[in-house]
């Protein structure tokens, strides 16, 4: 029976550094191989914490498909809980508890089709979004999602059916207001609809 093919993994990282130890640990597996991100079957993350940045170049990874990736971090960071989930988190591995072993199981385990969560550790990304909500979002007015509460409200009364008029009346705004508001917030998320800005606010939990 011929041997199954290496399982390749990709390396994604602002740390030199990091590159370097984790390209070593992979090349020496005769199981792993080194591949380039659209080529892979493991996405491998090092980052101090995520970012929606981050997420983006996970998903521009993956050209499109969700990039099963293993992720070695040291806080969340700022995005939906659900977009790092949607943008391939697998597995996770906390800075602190890195080891090479703990790595290669889980890279094993994601390449397998599994994912490496354990209870705890889901805790952990929902302990961590919950206190960047309260700490840090909350006061400034602004969700995990980045869209400003203002604009929290606005979407909900779009996906209600209002129009600019019907809105600007609800949020005490000019209808002008209303629709300078929306044009801003369509630029910012680069969609062309309204109904593409609902299907955002729907996917990240907002409504």
């Amino acid at each position: 029976m011929p041997s199954p093919a290496p399982l390749r993994v990709a390396v994604l990282t602002d740390d030199p550094l990091d590159a370097l130890g984790i390209e070593y640990i992979v090349d020496h597996q005769p199981d792993l191989r080194l591949a380039q991100p659209a080529e892979s079957d493991v996405l491998a993350v090092s980052t101090p914490y995520l970012t929606p940045d981050m997420v983006q170049r996970i998903r521009r990874a993956g050209h499109g498909r969700p990039m099963p990736a293993v992720m070695i971090l040291e806080k969340v960071g700022d995005p939906d809980l659900l977009d790092i989930v949607e943008g391939g988190l697998r597995a996770v591995i906390w800075r602190p508890h890195l080891s090479a072993d703990r790595f290669l199981h889980l890279v094993r385990l994601v390449g397998d089709g599994h994912h490496g969560l354990s209870t705890q550790e889901q805790a952990q990304l929902v302990q961590d979004v919950a206190e960047l909500q309260g700490t840090v979002l909350g006061p400034r007015g602004v969700t995990h999602s980045g869209l400003e509460q203002r604009e929290v409200e606005l979407v909900r009364l779009l996906a209600e059916g209002c129009s600019s008029a019907e809105i600007a009346v609800a949020m005490q705004y000019s209808e002008r207001q209303v629709k300078h508001m929306l044009s801003r917030l369509l630029t910012r998320l680069q969609m062309r609809s309204r109904s593409q800005v609902v299907a955002f606010a729907v996917r990240s939990g907002l409504l």
